[in-house]
């Protein structure tokens, strides 16, 4: 099946200032709840789900956007952002633990805003699942294996993709020539 919502990253920016090394550290979070969303979402397709986690310094700077704003329409081009609002100075106090229980939860919390924003019954239910899921899985964002039958020079072969969604990604092919 297909993923009905393609990609699902978390941002981050406190005041004036972009948080670019917290996007990657946590995209294998993102992914899993991407991953959890799409075993129940039914709904219409999005390419893209923006959470943009800010300081409310950030929303004093830019007060066109409030706390918790859902960006969506046809102009969007299939793409959903909220803005939420974190506080860096409580969530540095954290443990590693903790910083990911955290987003889990803020995760959920905008997901919710952002479903109920846009009458998307499917996007809420699938995001309690996911939350729920997270949880019962300790957040597990380990292996997820694809496999796909592909023809390469007119040879029939098995392509096994091996995603590793951890701080660090990587992605690994093998092809296999398939047996009858």
């Amino acid at each position: 099946m297909a993923n009905k919502i393609e990609r699902i990253l978390f941002w981050f920016k406190d005041g004036d200032v972009p948080l670019h090394e917290l996007t990657p550290k946590y995209f294998g979070l993102a992914t899993l709840l991407k991953n959890l969303i799409n075993l129940r979402y039914t709904g219409k397709k999005i390419k893209f789900v923006n959470l943009k986690f800010s300081s409310r310094r950030t929303f004093e700077l830019y007060p066109v956007i409030p706390e918790n704003h859902v960006h969506s329409g046809r102009d969007s081009g299939g793409r959903l952002t909220v803005y939420g609002v974190i506080n860096f100075h409580d969530f540095n106090t954290l443990n590693e633990d903790e910083k990911t229980r955290f987003l889990w939860e803020e995760a959920h919390r905008v997901l919710s805003i952002c479903a109920k924003s846009t009458k998307n019954d499917s996007l809420l239910e699938a995001n309690d699942f996911a939350y729920r899921r997270g949880i019962e899985t300790n957040f597990n964002t380990d292996y997820q294996l694809m496999e796909r039958e592909i023809v390469l020079d007119k040879i029939l072969y098995e392509n096994s993709k091996i995603w590793n969604y951890c701080s660090v990604c990587f992605t690994s092919n093998i092809f296999i020539p398939k047996q009858d």
